[in-house]
């Protein structure tokens, strides 16, 4: 069975609404119909790429923090002898201060690095005409609807109507990877 991805640009939500009660109506699922709606004007639809790097810094600074103390200790094992009391009394908190900063700070660059290599897009959607809302539908069918629906979208004000083949489009994007 072959399947198509119908893209429809549509004006307004009271548009979107009657076009997806009849096509629901036609025998299209619900998990099949897609839309993105703009909530904000004048910007246009754009990818925007978000980067997890100062997030994850931000989760690896802590761990910085403990790193260093536990290196500040272990460096004053080392030094003393077995006894817990003489490691206390060597701790100087100007010198645990500034280990454990410095683990901070290090596990911070690391984690802003690290977290640069995953990157979230996501869409912005929004319409540079200021009168109107417009809506982007996707609907996924079978090749007996698309005739049916392209006569229940005659009927309707739409802004564009894209068909395309579902297995050319998965090859599309598989070419591209």
């Amino acid at each position: 069975m072959k399947r198509y991805i119908m893209k429809i640009g549509l004006e307004s939500k009271l548009d979107f609404k009657k076009i997806k009660n009849k096509i629901r109506a036609l025998g299209v699922k619900r998990s099949e119909i897609d839309y993105l709606e703009s909530n904000k004007r004048n910007i246009g639809l754009k990818l925007k790429r978000h980067s997890k790097g100062p997030i994850l810094a931000l989760g690896f600074l802590p761990i910085g923090f403990i790193v260093g103390g536990i290196v500040y200790y272990l460096k004053l094992f080392m030094q003393a002898s077995v006894s817990w009391s003489e490691i206390l009394q060597k701790t100087s908190l100007n010198e645990l201060f500034i280990e454990v900063s410095l683990f901070g700070f290090l596990f911070l660059i690391l984690g802003y690095f690290i977290g640069r290599k995953y990157l979230v897009h996501s869409v912005l959607f929004t319409d540079d005409d200021k009168d109107s809302d417009t809506i982007l539908m996707a609907i996924n069918i079978n090749e007996s609807l698309i005739k049916p629906i392209k006569e229940e979208l005659k009927r309707h004000e739409i802004i564009s109507l894209n068909i395309i083949d579902r297995k050319q489009e998965v090859e599309v994007g598989l070419r591209s990877q």
